[in-house]
């Protein structure tokens, strides 16, 4: 008797497919975790209520699966196993590549051991697993009416029989144009000539004598090589690869590089730390940078703000919506911090310092992740030393911010320790200068150097 494993209950009508974590003929111990599906933007990982041996993984990696729809097919663990020890290495190698439960096999060799022909013939009394056919593959779609059938080709030489003229035949004189009886239609006939080599016949061409017309073979997904894993795009990393894809090929990127000492900023924070705690927050440099930004948004406000559809024109925007690039296991997500221009330091501190657990949690809604008018990716690895964001589809810049880091300076004709921050903007040449994405980016770095003004 088989057990039919089925989707259970996943937070969702339907997932995605992650991956298996058991292959098939492997043991499944009653509760165990099998596979790992994407339900909305979580990860769930999901158990099998059966203990047993997973005889067939039903759902493949990528597929979309409803609720209560077939998983996996297991046979039920047998209570004894006891034979399992009777067989050698290779004996058990075979039972696992032919789907063989040895704890059901009985033992045919000396002291009951379990032999290869035990297995094989333990195999031919396996019952059938039933064939589970796709959706698309069980309506078959309409075949098109049969052509009319047009002799093979071949190739003829000059004594070929086939060229041979029929014996002459006595003929009457030739009648004359005055004489000769209209000729009756005749049907139409159906040529297939081997085309000259260099030239092509047009499809209609074909088509128009009654030549059906050909499709090339069907394409088939090249086999992954054995030390190779190919894992599909799903949900919000498929979404995300999506829109950076046509972001890249539409959008004219050109780039600026500013660096900013936010040695003040630093000793700043310090300073503000325990007022942080009492708040419940946690200050951050990019707290800091959301908040110069803001102000520089305002001071330049063509950067903040959207391509026409068309693609022949700029909209500009009067609030400040900011996204903030951030990854949370395989969801790349931009939630948004709206009205950035009305938050003091200490509203978007708090805003930001709870974004982290609230995207864990999957605790951000929708409305959320969409409208961003201007997007900073901040990259706190202290190896990274620049950052060059894509551009998201309408916005026309982006900015990448890097962890602050400690350098000698020479400052007076002394050599200083201060410390430094990268800011590299991504804009659309389309709608912004050079000249323009200097000014923005300095006007961003002179805020950033007199904190004071942030707080």
């Amino acid at each position: 008797m088989l057990y039919e494993f089925r989707l259970p209950e996943a937070g969702s009508t339907e997932v995605a497919m992650l991956g298996w974590e058991v292959r098939e003929g492997d043991r499944v111990a009653a509760d165990q975790v099998v596979c790992r599906v994407l339900a909305g933007k979580a990860e769930v990982e999901i158990r099998c209520p059966q203990a047993g041996v997973l005889l067939k993984q039903v759902a493949r990696i990528g597929d979309q699966v409803r609720l209560r729809q077939l998983v996996a097919i297991l046979r039920p663990e047998a209570q004894s196993l006891q034979t399992h020890g009777l067989a050698l290495p290779s004996v058990r190698k075979l039972a696992s590549e032919l789907k063989v439960d040895l704890s059901a096999v009985k033992g045919g060799g000396p002291g009951g051991r379990i032999t290869e022909e035990d297995v094989r013939e333990a195999q031919k009394s396996l019952p059938e697993l039933p064939v589970l056919k796709r959706p698309e593959e069980q309506a078959p779609a309409p075949q098109p009416a049969p052509a009319p059938e047009i002799p093979p080709e071949r190739s003829l030489t000059l004594d070929d029989p086939a060229l041979a003229l029929p014996p002459e035949q006595p003929t009457a004189p030739l009648p004359t144009a005055s004489t000769a009886p209209p000729a009756p239609p005749r049907p139409a006939e159906i040529v297939e000539e081997k085309p000259t080599p260099g030239l092509a016949i047009p499809a209609a061409a074909l088509t128009a004598i009654g030549v059906p017309e050909t499709t090339p073979p069907p394409t088939h997904p090249e086999a992954t090589p054995p030390d190779e894993e190919r894992i599909a795009f799903m949900g919000p990393r498929k979404r995300a690869a999506e829109r950076l894809a046509h972001s890249w090929k539409s959008i004219p990127h050109a780039y600026g590089l500013a660096e900013a000492d936010v040695t003040a900023l630093r000793n700043l924070m310090r300073e503000l730390q325990p007022e942080a705690h009492k708040k419940g927050c946690d200050l951050s440099e990019l707290a800091f940078v959301v908040r110069a930004l803001a102000k520089t948004l305002h001071e330049c406000p063509d950067f903040n703000s959207h391509m026409t559809e068309d693609g022949h024109g700029i909209v500009f925007k009067r609030s400040c919506n900011i996204g903030i690039a951030m990854t949370v296991g395989h969801a790349p997500i931009v939630p948004v911090l709206r009205d950035a221009q009305k938050k003091d330091l200490w509203t978007l501190a708090s805003e930001l310092s709870k974004l982290p657990a609230r995207a864990r949690d999957h605790n951000i809604p929708e409305a959320e992740l969409h409208g961003a008018t201007f997007t900073v990716t901040s990259v706190s690895s202290a190896a990274s030393n620049l950052v060059l964001p894509v551009i998201l589809q309408p916005e026309t810049a982006s900015l990448g911010v890097t962890k602050a880091h400690e350098r000698a300076v020479v400052i007076g004709g002394g050599i200083h320790s201060r410390w430094r921050m990268n800011l590299g903007l991504s804009y659309d040449r389309r709608c912004h200068d050079p000249s323009h994405a200097a000014a923005f980016l300095s006007a961003l770095a002179r805020r950033l150097e007199a904190p004071r003004s942030l707080a």
